[in-house]
């Protein structure tokens, strides 16, 4: 039976990360035959009251297209949730059920709003991760889909080499906020600058206080930090990539903890090994493949990644290329035809 795939984007402000995901879910539904809307909310706002003014409006939109769907057509549709959580209001998804539409929602990460949001309305999970679905599984006996965006767009570089016997370069790139970790990240920069590690910070200022701000200055002052203000060209992002040891990611543990980053499937294909906490999706590969380094703490963490370890990427790639949506897509949509 034919049925059409209505994706619901809630997210405002949403990451260059989070605009991907959703050009690929539109681009594969329809290279697959499959009819698609989306409806979006954009808003950039800092304002907490007109983006909840914004939000209320959009869930209106959201009801008037539902309550006008079913009006016109019983042809079967699936209403997609791109983002289930902390986006998607118990609302939406209650009125999207009401009006007799079957719920797909994608889930980013899991924690204690996840069950109490998802469980009632959902009748089927899309997840990146093989370790983020084996923590879903726990929560839920509905069907759980599982591919990743790995697109292997790197895959000509030249794999990059830890210089073990010379001094290394540890990276923070990106947007530079509290929930990436960027005081964990000075952290540990204070206790290690003179352990053979060279110290780099790249990207734009998001969420900083004046005190993390003063520790930043500080830090390059005194020499032992550079910090390139922007982030990096889309030009030169391979390249400046490729030249780091080490890109660490000192993701805050909660928000972390059963969640995917897209930032691993480009280390992979450069050859370069993350530092993070040990945690999720970090810890996963750095078990499996050995391409990253996980802590549970900062002490001693200098002298661990200096260790003579090998990583195995190559294995990390076929793994991503066999789990991507480019060989699980077709999958997905003769299961949801049977159903």
């Amino acid at each position: 039976m034919r049925f059409k795939l209505i994706f619901v984007d809630p997210v405002y402000d949403p990451s260059g990360a989070d605009r991907n995901d959703i050009k690929r879910h539109l681009l594969l539904a329809r290279q697959n035959g499959i009819e698609c809307k989306l409806l979006s909310q954009r808003l950039q706002a800092n304002n907490r009251v007109v983006r909840l003014l914004f939000s209320l409006l959009f869930s209106f939109k959201l009801m008037f297209f539902c309550v006008c769907y079913r009006a016109i057509s019983k042809r079967r549709a699936l209403v997609y949730f791109t983002t289930l959580n902390p986006y998607t209001k118990y609302f939406d998804l209650l009125i999207t059920k009401v009006c007799g539409f079957e719920i797909i929602a994608h889930v980013h990460r899991i924690n204690k709003h996840t069950k109490r949001l998802a469980m009632p309305f959902v009748d089927y999970f899309f997840v990146t991760e093989k370790c983020i679905k084996d923590e879903l599984i726990l929560l839920t006996d509905r069907k759980i889909f599982c591919y990743n965006f790995y697109d292997n767009e790197f895959s000509e570089v030249e794999p990059n080499i830890v210089k073990l016997r010379g001094r290394c370069t540890v990276a923070f790139v990106g947007a530079i906020r509290k929930e990436k970790g960027i005081s964990e990240f000075l952290d540990f920069v204070e206790k290690s600058h003179h352990k053979r590690l060279d110290f780099l910070l790249q990207g734009e200022m998001v969420d900083v206080d004046s005190l993390t701000d003063d520790r930043i200055n500080d830090l390059v002052r005194n020499g032992v930090l550079k910090f390139k203000k922007g982030f990096i060209p889309a030009d030169q992002y391979v390249q400046v990539l490729a030249g780091f040891d080490y890109i660490m990611l000192p993701y805050n543990s909660e928000s972390y903890y059963c969640r995917g980053s897209a930032m691993i499937y480009e280390l992979v294909d450069l050859g370069v090994s993350y530092l993070a906490p040990n945690i999720g999706v970090f810890k996963y590969y750095a078990d499996k493949f050995s391409i990253g380094t996980t802590y549970d703490s900062l002490d001693g963490l200098a002298e661990k990644i200096m260790e003579n370890k090998s990583s195995d990427f190559s294995a990390a790639r076929r793994y991503l290329v066999d789990h991507s949506y480019k060989e699980k897509y077709q999958e997905f949509i003769a299961e949801l035809h049977m159903d």
